[in-house]
């Protein structure tokens, strides 16, 4: 078990953390795009189930490349601010996760339609027929803004966080400010996104709680150096990544 943990703590760092909750993520996010909207959607949006195998590799491709991406950017940035390194995790996936959907059916040849709106007719965001639809769709998640509600829920939450971190409570924190994000996403995450926001939320909440908790035992054990960010490191050279 000591093994184990020193193991852990010595290459657990914020990429391969957030890789490794990506990877946990691969089979529901799958599962949503396999499983896809209503019938009665569906058939007006040439909606056709990619098959299992085209659903696990679309999965993959946006999972991992956006928990790369956002392990990174926002492993960088929390060491000294955990919230805002939390926010720049998520900021950076959930574009990237989007963008790299489209992309990845279109160069494996895998029947994609996502992101189904149905308003006096249906239209689809994201298809393997138009590669770069990733951004636009995501430019689309903001018109859900005009109704106002998406902004006082987000604010509810703010608030809620800055509650929590008023207290100390780091981590309820940045559950509330994910669940704020969300709140302003809230057109891409209702239009066939809610699993995977589902799974990159819960993600993003474990990867800073774990990184936390492996700061910590970095800095109470004994240790023969310090880590990048100054706290000790007791099991010698830690990976950054």
């Amino acid at each position: 078990m000591k093994n184990i943990t020193t193991l852990a703590v010595r290459h657990g760092g914020p990429v391969v953390t957030a890789v490794v909750f990506a990877v946990l993520s691969i089979l529901p996010v799958a599962w949503s795009l396999q499983s896809g909207p209503a019938d009665s959607q569906a058939s007006l949006a040439d909606w056709s189930p990619p098959g299992w195998p085209g659903a696990l590799l679309l999965a993959t491709c946006a999972s991992l490349v956006a928990a790369v991406a956002g392990g990174y950017v926002g492993g960088r940035v929390r060491v000294p601010q955990p919230v805002a390194g939390a926010l720049m995790a998520l900021v950076m996936a959930w574009p990237i996760g989007i963008t790299v959907l489209p992309l990845a059916a279109a160069t494996f040849g895998v029947h994609l339609r996502t992101g189904i709106w149905c308003i006096d007719g249906c239209q689809v965001s994201l298809s393997d027929a138009a590669p770069w639809s990733g951004p636009g769709a995501y430019a689309q998640s903001f018109t859900g803004l005009v109704l106002v509600v998406p902004e006082v829920v987000a604010v509810v939450f703010l608030f809620l966080a800055r509650l929590a971190l008023r207290r100390a409570r780091v981590i309820l924190g940045i559950a509330f400010v994910v669940a704020a994000y969300g709140a302003l996403h809230m057109s891409s995450v209702l239009g066939g996104g809610a699993t995977a926001f589902a799974c990159l939320g819960v993600g993003v909440v474990a990867w800073s709680a774990w990184l936390q908790a492996r700061d910590r035992l970095r800095a109470r054990a004994d240790g023969t150096g310090r880590g990048p960010d100054g706290a000790l490191d007791p099991v010698g050279p830690v990976d950054p990544a």
